[in-house]
């Protein structure tokens, strides 16, 4: 696989991540959705089953779920947050959030919404925004043949993954799976822990 196929396919498993977790799914969500593009088969086939037997019931079910893993219902509920992951006492706006701001802004990254989003900068769709934001741009610098830019780029995208995202999102979703109860949910967890894990080339 070339670099530029390479980083189509890595752009889009990151973007429907962070549409994923940006807000709760709806049934057009759900219809016109693909994870295939993803390795892990448990947790692409729990997607599959949900939306096999999509009904609103199982909508309700995937919006209580949704809610608990993103918003919290209870004190101890997970939250995709970098910052609770990164302080023993589950803080918010640690020093974490202050490093990824860092880089948003050295970036000029201005993430959907951001001046009306009162959301703290290191949740998890935030930074897979980010990333998707890293990896776009060197993939249009592979492609107007800058290599130098290009791997610039791509070696920032792997640092940031590596720092932001692989040191804490497997564990949100170790915790978080045993609170639901949705196929979706529980499959979208699996791919997410999956994704987490596997580094850039």
């Amino acid at each position: 696989m070339d670099k530029i196929t390479y980083l189509d396919l890595e752009i889009r498993k990151t973007t429907l991540l962070q549409a994923a977790f940006e807000n709760i799914p709806t049934q057009e969500f759900l219809s016109n959705t693909n994870f295939s593009i993803f390795n892990n088969l448990e947790g692409v086939s729990k997607i599959n089953l949900a939306v096999k037997n999509f009904n609103e019931e199982t909508l309700l079910n995937l919006r209580v779920d949704f809610t608990k893993i993103t918003c919290g219902t209870n004190a101890t509920d997970p939250l995709p947050y970098e910052s609770i992951y990164a302080s023993e006492k589950r803080l918010f706006m640690q020093d974490c959030r202050n490093e990824v701001l860092t880089q948003y802004k050295k970036m000029n990254y201005h993430h959907q919404n951001s001046t009306e989003s009162n959301e703290p900068e290191d949740n998890l769709a935030i930074e897979l925004g980010f990333l998707a934001h890293l990896l776009t741009q060197a993939k249009e610098a592979f492609i107007k043949n800058e290599e130098a830019k290009a791997n610039g780029y791509l070696k920032q995208a792997a640092s940031f993954k590596k720092d932001h995202i692989t040191n804490w999102v497997p564990q949100y979703c170790e915790e978080a799976i045993k609170i639901v109860e949705s196929d979706f949910c529980q499959g979208l967890l699996m791919v997410t822990s999956y994704y987490a894990k596997d580094t850039i080339l």
